[in-house]
């Protein structure tokens, strides 16, 4: 667990409700996350779940999803914190590239060392989700992110 102004970061691996409350309000899609949740992480401020942000991960490969934060608590960092346990996470596990799909989001992942990349260079695991094949339209920016050798260590 991560905490920086007094936000919290914590593993999502049992908050299943929580998790898809949070998604459902955001309009992103939830029925999904369960077999993945055990690398999803939610962040708390007080006693409030104000952000989530997780992965699907596909051996060496892992696709980043469910980036949200509750409006009141935007322009706080919280997005960055879950990108950043998400980030540190995926290298314990040997995940060597990150991927991920956005309409809107594409210069804020560009500050995380994310590229834009053509859709069709996505690799087969990607390009078999739910998340590329269905929920994210064709208008969707894909980008990648290639992950350290050596753990990542989280921001301060």
């Amino acid at each position: 667990m991560t905490s920086r102004n007094d936000i919290d970061i914590i593993p999502a691996a049992t908050m299943m409700a929580e998790c898809q409350s949070l998604l459902r309000a955001a309009e992103l899609p939830y029925a999904d996350i369960g077999p993945h949740l055990e690398s999803f992480f939610l962040a708390r401020q007080s006693d409030q779940l104000i952000g989530l942000a997780g992965f699907e991960r596909y051996g060496e490969v892992a696709l980043l999803r469910s980036v949200t934060v509750a409006e009141s608590a935007r322009g706080l960092g919280v997005g960055r914190q879950l990108c950043d346990a998400c980030f540190y996470y995926a290298s314990t596990l040997g995940i060597r590239s990150l991927y991920l799909l956005t309409e809107t989001a594409t210069n804020y992942f560009a500050t995380m060392g994310f590229k834009e990349i053509p859709r069709d260079h996505a690799p087969p695991p990607i390009r078999n989700t739910k998340e590329f094949r269905e929920y994210c339209p064709t208008s969707a920016v894909l980008m990648t992110r290639e992950m350290s050798s050596s753990v990542l260590e989280l921001r301060d």
